[in-house]
Protein backbone atom coordinates (compact mmCIF):
# COMPACT_ATOMS: atom_id res chain seq x y z
CA UNK A 1 0.00 0.00 0.00
CA UNK A 2 1.28 3.19 -0.92
CA UNK A 3 0.80 6.01 1.68
CA UNK A 4 -1.44 9.48 0.83
CA UNK A 5 1.05 12.13 2.13
CA UNK A 6 3.83 9.92 -0.07
CA UNK A 7 1.24 10.20 -3.29
CA UNK A 8 0.86 13.96 -2.74
CA UNK A 9 4.03 14.62 -2.66
CA UNK A 10 4.64 12.93 -5.71
CA UNK A 11 2.07 15.07 -7.29
CA UNK A 12 3.87 17.95 -5.44
CA UNK A 13 6.93 16.79 -7.41
CA UNK A 14 5.30 17.44 -10.93
CA UNK A 15 4.42 20.75 -9.99
CA UNK A 16 0.73 19.93 -8.97
CA UNK A 17 -1.19 21.93 -6.08
CA UNK A 18 -4.24 21.68 -4.09
CA UNK A 19 -7.50 23.27 -5.65
CA UNK A 20 -10.29 22.26 -4.31
CA UNK A 21 -11.83 18.97 -1.73
CA UNK A 22 -14.71 17.72 -1.23
CA UNK A 23 -15.85 15.06 1.42
CA UNK A 24 -14.43 12.19 -0.30
CA UNK A 25 -11.62 13.28 -2.44
CA UNK A 26 -9.46 16.23 -3.38
CA UNK A 27 -9.03 18.16 -7.23
CA UNK A 28 -5.41 18.87 -7.71
CA UNK A 29 -4.30 20.69 -10.16
CA UNK A 30 -1.01 21.31 -12.49
CA UNK A 31 0.32 24.55 -12.07
CA UNK A 32 -0.03 27.08 -15.54
CA UNK A 33 -1.96 24.42 -16.91
CA UNK A 34 -5.61 22.80 -16.88
CA UNK A 35 -4.26 19.26 -16.43
CA UNK A 36 -6.83 18.40 -13.34
CA UNK A 37 -6.35 14.67 -11.16
CA UNK A 38 -8.77 13.63 -8.45
CA UNK A 39 -7.58 11.90 -5.74
CA UNK A 40 -9.38 10.32 -3.02
CA UNK A 41 -8.62 10.55 0.78
CA UNK A 42 -8.09 7.94 1.89
CA UNK A 43 -4.80 7.69 4.23
CA UNK A 44 -3.26 4.49 2.29
CA UNK A 45 -3.64 3.83 -1.65
CA UNK A 46 -3.35 0.37 -3.70
CA UNK A 47 -0.32 0.40 -5.73
CA UNK A 48 -2.62 0.05 -8.83
CA UNK A 49 -4.47 3.77 -7.91
CA UNK A 50 -0.98 5.46 -7.35
CA UNK A 51 0.23 3.83 -10.31
CA UNK A 52 -3.00 5.49 -12.47
CA UNK A 53 -2.95 8.67 -10.74
CA UNK A 54 0.69 8.88 -11.16
CA UNK A 55 0.38 7.97 -14.86
CA UNK A 56 -1.85 10.26 -15.02
CA UNK A 57 0.14 13.41 -13.99
CA UNK A 58 2.79 12.80 -16.68
CA UNK A 59 5.08 10.48 -14.72
CA UNK A 60 7.32 8.03 -16.49
CA UNK A 61 6.89 4.40 -15.93
CA UNK A 62 10.37 3.38 -14.28
CA UNK A 63 9.85 6.31 -12.00
CA UNK A 64 6.25 5.27 -11.20
CA UNK A 65 8.18 1.59 -10.15
CA UNK A 66 10.88 3.05 -7.93
CA UNK A 67 8.41 5.18 -5.77
CA UNK A 68 6.13 2.58 -5.50
CA UNK A 69 9.00 -0.16 -4.13
CA UNK A 70 10.16 2.84 -2.04
CA UNK A 71 6.93 4.12 -0.72
CA UNK A 72 4.93 0.65 0.06
CA UNK A 73 3.99 0.20 3.24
Amino acid sequence: MVSRDALLNALRSLDYGFKKGTEKSEIWKKKGQTDRLTISKHKVHDPKYAQTVLRKAGMSDDQISNFIASQSV
